[in-house]
């Protein structure tokens, strides 16, 4: 993610607490980004620098404005106007971080081999709850190529107790 689409995100994010509507506006990010997803085709007709600027822009208010904050509707006619259009999805996480860190909560991205069970979940959170001295939201992903255990991305920091990871260590280990 670039510098400036950081930018926008804690810019609309400053108004979102100005107007005490960080939950509000962070629905309308997402409501906004599952249109993009559901209509591709929409994301391409916003990034053609060969449709006029205007035309770009205009289309977003007729299909989202009234519907979703201005503010929110401002931040995607800002980005079509600039060109980072496709970087919407990385402004809405952005945001998302931000209202996270504000309710004190931190993402946890778990990658492991098989399904974890609700027993297995829970003590996972204790333990990174504990570790992150936040509350803790967990993303799972389950991965067949990880073999065994778990990988952890938490605050920009990766825990890898994959099998994986520990085989790797010993290959290291017996090439000295």
């Amino acid at each position: 993610m670039t510098e400036v689409i950081k930018e926008y995100a804690e810019a609309l994010f400053i108004l979102a607490l100005e107007a005490n509507k960080e939950k509000e506006y962070m629905k309308a990010l997402e409501e906004a980004l599952s249109a993009f997803e559901s209509e591709p085709d929409y994301m391409d007709f916003l990034s053609a620098p060969g449709i006029p600027l205007g035309e770009r822009v205009g289309a977003i208010e007729a299909v989202f404005g009234g519907r979703l904050p201005s503010n929110v509707v401002s931040l995607m006619q800002l980005l079509c106007e600039k060109g980072r259009i496709a970087s919407y999805k990385s402004c809405v996480n952005e945001y998302r971080s931000l209202l996270l860190a504000k309710e004190n909560i931190t993402s946890a991205y778990v990658t492991s081999a098989v399904e974890l069970t609700e027993a297995q979940k829970t003590a996972l959170i204790r333990k990174l709850e504990k570790l992150s001295g936040h509350n803790v939201q967990l993303h799972l992903t389950v991965d067949s190529s990880v073999i065994g255990g778990i990988m952890v991305e938490m605050d920009g920091k990766v825990i890898d107790g994959t099998l994986r990871q520990r085989l790797r260590e010993v290959k290291d280990v017996m090439n000295q």
